[in-house]
């Protein structure tokens, strides 16, 4: 690798994604939804995806590998309790000053 590769490299935080392996499960950013790795194509860096409804062709940097020892029930169930505590942590703050509207406009009638 020469020095303006290594200085790009760097620079744009590029780095090396993990292989992807035949029924891989993963996330298809693009489309925005799950799909599971048929095969890797010809192309360098693609693979054939095989979503619910079709069969799709996509560069390795469109697809994100999901985990596979959670379960999908288990991780939306986490979420959502995590969501819940955030909420009921939150202090709701208002400013205790009062506004009042300038002198300029004290010849109009408010709505």
């Amino acid at each position: 690798m020469n020095k303006r590769a290594i200085q790009y490299n760097k620079r744009h935080r590029s780095r090396k994604l993990p292989d992807l392996d035949k029924n891989d499960m993963v996330w298809i950013r693009d489309r925005g939804e799950m799909g599971k790795v048929r095969t890797p194509v010809v192309e360098p860096k693609s693979f054939l995806v095989k979503t619910t409804e079709e069969l799709l062709k996509r560069n390795r940097n469109l697809l994100t590998k999901l985990p596979s020892s959670p379960t999908a029930e288990h991780t939306e169930t986490k979420g959502k309790e995590e969501r819940e505590d955030k909420k009921a942590n939150i202090d709701v703050r208002r400013s205790s000053r009062q506004g009042r509207p300038p002198k300029k406009l004290q010849d109009y009638i408010r709505y």
